[in-house]
């Protein structure tokens, strides 16, 4: 599932604009937001659909699907603990397929995984965000990601 959301009205700026992402004091990025539970997919929405330019995907599989189609990111806001492939796997098959991109990750955890995510985790050198995430916290990692690019 593939959502993107325009800017929403601003004050005088045009929805849609440069302009109106100015207004909000944020650079404008493409984000993939890849989180197996709905209620989730809809608060990131809610919090950063204003801001930037979103799609979703409901799993790691569909989230590699969405890039094999060419969906151009700028940063992938990734759940760890997912069925079926999990932010360890999605992050490794990005490596794999998409060299550099995986730099661009930042993890979103509730922090119930195993030693083996745990020690990913640690290795990769991705930010790391712990549930439930401020708005300040993650704005903060996107433009972190940003300023890394």
């Amino acid at each position: 599932m593939s959502t993107t959301l325009p800017l929403g009205p601003l004050g005088s700026a045009p929805a849609g604009t440069a302009a109106a992402a100015a207004a909000l004091g944020a650079r404008r990025a493409r984000i993939l937001v890849v989180d197996d539970e709905p209620h989730l997919l809809r608060a990131y929405q809610r919090m950063l659909g204003r801001r930037h330019e979103l799609h979703t995907a409901a799993s790691g599989r569909e989230a590699l699907d969405e890039l094999e189609a060419g969906r151009d990111v700028d940063i992938i806001l990734s759940d760890v603990v997912m069925p079926e492939v999990d932010g360890v796997q999605l992050h490794q098959a990005i490596a794999e397929r998409w060299p550099g991109l995986e730099r661009r990750i930042v993890f979103v955890t509730g922090g119930a995984f195993g030693q083996r995510v745990e020690r990913f985790l640690d290795r990769s050198g991705n930010r790391r965000l712990d549930k439930p995430v401020r708005l300040d916290d993650l704005l903060a990692a996107i433009d972190a990601v940003l300023d890394e690019a």
